[in-house]
């Protein structure tokens, strides 16, 4: 399996390795962790649909349904017939 948290000095560039570890984090239960990363994916490639469905995961689990929300209006402007956001 890959080492997302050492993989990055690598390719620091990737939003995949950050949407990855942002999911990671998600199963892990350390919702801060995976906004964070979910939001850097999303900060690299602005495109990225399921960094934009991830980011939107972290805020329902932290409470904040107007961002997730947001988040999910982004996915959704990107890719209009995304069934998953």
């Amino acid at each position: 399996s890959y080492n997302y948290f050492f993989i990055k000095d690598l390719w620091p560039e990737c939003p995949a390795l950050y949407g990855n570890r942002s999911a990671c984090h998600l199963m892990l239960s350390q919702f801060t962790q995976a906004l964070d990363d979910a939001k850097c994916s999303v900060k690299l490639d602005a495109s990225y649909v399921k960094g934009y469905v991830r980011v939107s995961k972290c805020y329902v689990t932290l409470g904040d349904a107007i961002s997730a929300q947001q988040a999910i209006d982004k996915a959704l402007k990107i890719e209009p017939t995304n069934v998953g956001a």
